[in-house]
């Protein structure tokens, strides 16, 4: 079993938010019952157990990025968190304090600045902005509204998009867009003896 008796243990840096690095703390989970030997078919539809929050920085008024693009922190979310390989879940450490994530680089595009980051699902009202801009900082707080009124935070599973336009006297953050993520189609997958 991965990790500890198949819980794995991580506290995300950003470090392990770069584009490249995302598929390995993008984890994923899928279960089949009912497999024996008279039905050895198994079909996995693998589900995300993490949440994903994605920035679209957009040039506000009297604003332009520089060509390198800018960088951003986001503070007031729990890093540390583990993985429960034998029952899917996900979850932010309850005992971890809220930290942040530092100079985070966003990419620039020809129509876009974009960030991705792949974050423990956790109970929490708002994180904190601050974005970087040629030597200036611009600060603002997206409001996390969860899956349930009831219920603040990051869901597992779900992916959270804003717009966030700045502009040279602040920062303009839209209401989130909430989307489960697309559970990709399974194949089959014969395993023989070596």
């Amino acid at each position: 079993r991965p990790g500890t008796d198949g819980i794995i243990s991580k506290t995300l840096t950003a470090a392990d938010q770069v584009l490249a690095d995302l598929p390995r703390i993008d984890y994923l989970w899928s279960h089949a019952d009912g497999i024996t030997s008279a039905n050895p078919q198994v079909n996995f539809n693998f589900t995300h157990r993490m949440s994903r929050l994605k920035l679209n920085f957009v040039e506000g008024m009297g604003m332009a990025f520089p060509a390198s693009g800018l960088t951003y922190t986001l503070s007031g979310l729990k890093l540390a968190g583990t993985f429960n390989t034998l029952n899917g879940t996900a979850a932010a450490d309850a005992l971890a304090t809220a930290a942040k994530l530092e100079n985070i680089p966003a990419s620039t595009t020809a129509q876009n600045t974009l960030s991705t980051l792949i974050l423990w699902p956790q109970e929490a009202a708002t994180a904190s902005l601050s974005v970087t801009v040629s030597g200036s900082n611009y600060s603002a707080t997206l409001d996390l509204p969860g899956v349930t009124p009831a219920t603040q935070g990051l869901a597992s599973g779900y992916s959270y998009t804003y717009n966030v336009k700045v502009h040279k006297t602040g920062i303009e953050i839209s209401a989130a867009q909430i989307t489960a993520w697309t559970t990709g189609t399974g194949g089959d997958v014969d395993a023989k003896e070596e």
